[in-house]
């Protein structure tokens, strides 16, 4: 399933990265209200949770579902994104405050 998530992001790379990037900033100041942090943090924490959520999606065998419904693939996989990164980033503040 990994090999399967791996392949999506390459095939769409810019659309991985853009989203990582959004869901990690949203997820991480979802998490900490008020606090700055810097750009790297952000793209570590949404291109990993966007693997997460991907991942998730293919487990659950929610890929399925949502390939009867193609007009709606990029805000799934927004939302995939940004739960996986959510769930990163509370995990990332439990064990270190920032």
């Amino acid at each position: 399933m990994a090999e399967n998530v791996l392949r999506y992001f390459q095939d769409q790379l810019l659309v991985t990265i853009v989203f990582g990037l959004l869901a990690g900033f949203l997820a991480s100041k979802t998490v900490t209200i008020g606090r700055s942090g810097h750009l790297a943090f952000f793209l570590a924490i949404g291109l990993i949770g966007s693997f997460v959520g991907q991942f998730a999606m293919l487990y659950f065998n929610v890929e399925y579902v949502i390939g009867n419904i193609p007009q709606f693939r990029l805000f799934f996989d927004l939302l995939a994104a940004y739960l996986g990164s959510f769930l990163l980033a509370s995990l990332v503040h439990f064990i270190k405050p920032l």
